[in-house]
């Protein structure tokens, strides 16, 4: 069921413009910088996967976050900072070549990619299981980020699966509330 919802997905972001996808990007980035306007030292970003993915600019974002980014090792992720070189590894994404590492304790939060989200926080991600298996149990703040076309009402998850607390979008910023065990938005 999740293979064939990722795929759906992913299709509908494939019939996106270049140009549609090119200006929710600048959207997603504006909408990123709001919201972590007051935020400050390490976060983790990522390097978008061209074409299925939101293009963000870290540097536009914030002059007062330090970023980090993801590479994948033995199903986890580790992430670098002070990044000077990236090369394009087997699962597609630019993964640094150089650069500090820090730990997830290091990382006041994290803005995470996904091939959609739901309102619950959801994530759909790869199939790969990286970002779950590195931060499901991490207790930081958690940032998703899609197109719009990828936020659904509802996404196959398993409970160990990532869960975010807000999903930017070019459209807006959903922000996910823990009322009584269940996960609420607005």
């Amino acid at each position: 069921m999740k293979s064939q919802f990722r795929q759906d997905i992913l299709n509908r972001i494939k019939h996106l413009s270049a140009h549609d996808k090119a200006q929710a990007s600048v959207s997603i980035e504006t909408h990123l910088k709001q919201n972590l306007v007051n935020e400050s030292g390490v976060w983790a970003g990522f390097q978008s996967l061209a074409g299925s993915e939101p293009q963000i600019d870290w540097s536009q974002v914030s002059n007062k976050i330090e970023w980090a980014f993801p590479v994948a090792s033995d199903n986890k992720l580790q992430f670098k900072k002070n990044v000077q070189n990236y090369s394009r590894q087997s699962l597609g994404f630019m993964e640094p070549q150089d650069g500090e590492t820090v730990t997830t304790e290091q990382i006041k939060g994290f803005v995470i990619p996904g091939v959609a989200f739901d309102r619950f926080g959801h994530r759909l991600g790869r199939g790969k299981g990286y970002y779950d298996q590195t931060l499901n149990k991490v207790n930081k703040k958690k940032i998703g980020v899609c197109f719009e076309t990828a936020f659904c009402e509802s996404v196959p998850y398993e409970s160990h699966d990532l869960v975010c607390d807000q999903i930017i979008t070019e459209k807006q910023i959903y922000h996910i509330h823990q009322v009584e065990g269940d996960r609420k938005w607005n």
